[in-house]
């Protein structure tokens, strides 16, 4: 319990970073004390000290349609999210790109009927 406790608190903080032709995000892990908050427009959001839950929830990707990967679920992250022309933010290309990065898993649902 203490050593998952000393991980948390003290990840690895890398930045990371993935980008599509629509959209790029960064994102690194950050101790888990602090306060959590959020900067959104149309093509952008940020988010600092966030579950990647709390994250995709304000992406409005739906949550039926993944799972967080367990190793992930309570590591803190800051996160930033952008369109790349400016234009609005599609759900349906947040969420392929957070697939991509590895922090979301499609749920099985989903990955069956798109051939994920």
């Amino acid at each position: 319990m203490g050593s998952l406790i000393l991980a948390l608190q003290f990840p690895d903080t890398r930045l990371h970073t993935v980008q599509d032709d629509k959209i790029f995000i960064t994102f690194s892990k950050t101790p888990v004390l602090g306060n959590e908050n959020f900067y959104f427009t149309d093509s952008e959001v940020q988010a600092n000290n966030s579950t990647i839950r709390n994250f995709v929830q304000l992406l409005n990707v739906k949550e039926k349609n993944f799972v967080v990967n367990d190793s992930l679920r309570y590591y803190r992250y800051n996160f930033k999210i952008k369109s790349l022309n400016n234009e609005k933010l599609e759900s349906s290309a947040v969420q392929k790109i957070l697939i991509d990065a590895k922090l979301i898993e499609p749920s099985k649902d989903v990955s069956e009927k798109n051939n994920f």
